[in-house]
């Protein structure tokens, strides 16, 4: 499958947005509480991504035959306890249509590289602990389980994510 992956910028807000909220309501089908989701505003990315892209955060699409099937979001680590040199992946999905195309590989190589060139010598991200084909696949490209966990909530669920972290 031929794909182009390009930094994205302000003018891209809706492409990420969208490729997040599809994935969302797939994704996290069974893991997430329905209301939660079936009540989740379909724009609920784009004031956080005009705010940030370009600033603190960075983004980038992957698309297949002109059409956008795939985004990652990333930055520098804003945990204290991390050096400045780690960077922390913020989001990386696909739409649904393209799991298991073999296209998530080629964007996660990029954004670590991208990652490297900023200086950094580690890359995080999180994982939530029911999204068992993230962790398989953030294991399949080195990412190692950390002991930290991250509390959240998500409506009327409470959620944990774990920290993964890779050497670059």
């Amino acid at each position: 499958m031929q794909y182009t992956i390009y930094q994205a910028s302000a003018q891209h807000v809706q492409i990420l947005n969208d490729i997040h909220y599809k994935s969302w309501m797939v994704c996290y089908r069974g893991m997430l509480d329905d209301d939660f989701l079936d009540t989740m505003d379909s724009q609920r990315w784009i004031s956080p991504f005009q705010k940030m892209i370009g600033e603190s955060l960075y983004a980038a699409v992957l698309e297949t035959d002109g059409r956008p099937a795939g985004c990652v979001t990333y930055r520098l680590s804003d945990q204290p306890y991390d050096n400045q040199r780690t960077g922390e992946i913020v989001s990386f999905y696909f739409l649904p249509d393209f799991w298991g195309k073999g296209i998530a590989a080629p964007l996660m190589q990029w954004v670590l590289t991208e990652l490297k060139q900023m200086g950094c010598i580690y890359a995080s991200l999180w994982v939530l602990e029911q999204n068992q084909r993230a962790q398989r696949f953030y294991k399949k490209m080195g990412f190692l389980l950390t002991s930290e966990l991250l509390y959240s909530d998500m409506g009327r669920q409470k959620t944990t994510d774990f920290r993964m972290m890779k050497a670059l």
